[in-house]
């Protein structure tokens, strides 16, 4: 069993020298994962998640020479308001400068105004999230050209490099404990990441995720399974550095 932990990249204790100071401690003390998590805006009302977020992507790449071992994850990115070229380029590129570190968490968002302001219309996150899975692959591809036609997002005979550095690129799990997310998980997936459920809840959704997965002549034992224990194992740990959480 392997653990990973989630870097204080967010709310009132988020800044550049504890980032670096919590990943290198992480990393010496047997953690073999660092992760981050998204939002770009937050409206101001919106409290319970805090309002300082350092970007997913440059926080990895920032923490990725300081930490030279541990996997760098996003749990997750929300695909829907970015432009998944764009995203494709920047997993990439990190991807191939740490070496093929690099596990990619990707969901629909779940804040309506965030997504609104930034350009996605909520009302069709899951469509753009299906198709931003797929650009993602496609221009992953070992493939010179690429080209694609989608709904929300067309090229043709375009090149993407550098290529990841893992063949096909990083893992995609996908984040979100509803049916959509469950079926999301079964056709396009690589793997899973439910937020703080019960074992007797992931042990419910597994069992329907594997129907799903069946259905479509995909083996279970393709995709993977990430627990998240919540804030609970993220104070012990903040508290095992000898620093106090602030909320």
């Amino acid at each position: 069993m392997q653990f990973g932990v989630m870097l204080p990249h967010r709310w009132l204790y988020a800044a550049g020298n504890t980032i670096a100071d919590f990943a290198r401690e992480a990393e010496a003390l047997g953690y073999t994962s660092l992760w981050v998590t998204d939002h770009v805006i937050v409206p101001s009302y919106r409290t319970e998640r805090g309002h300082i977020f350092y970007e997913a992507l440059t926080t990895l790449a920032y923490v990725s020479s300081l930490a030279t071992r541990c996997r760098l994850g996003v749990a997750v990115l929300a695909l829907p308001p970015r432009n998944a070229v764009l995203v494709a380029k920047q997993v990439a590129t990190l991807d191939a400068l740490s070496q093929g570190r690099v596990l990619l968490g990707v969901g629909t968002g779940w804040i309506e105004e965030e997504l609104r302001y930034l350009g996605a219309a909520w009302q069709q996150r899951g469509p753009m999230l299906d198709e931003a899975i797929q650009v993602l692959r496609t221009l992953w591809s070992d493939e010179a050209a690429n080209s694609f036609a989608g709904r929300y997002t067309t090229f043709t005979d375009i090149t993407c490099f550098p290529k990841p550095a893992q063949p096909g690129g990083p893992k995609l799990l996908v984040g979100g404990m509803t049916a959509p997310s469950l079926r999301r998980v079964a056709t396009l997936g690589d793997g899973w990441i439910p937020w703080a459920v019960s074992p007797q809840e992931r042990s419910r959704m597994v069992w329907r995720g594997s129907g799903l997965m069946a259905a479509t002549g995909r083996s279970s034992s393709s995709v993977s399974c990430l627990r998240t224990l919540g804030r609970t194992l993220w104070n012990a740990t903040w508290a095992s550095l000898g620093r106090t959480i602030r909320s």
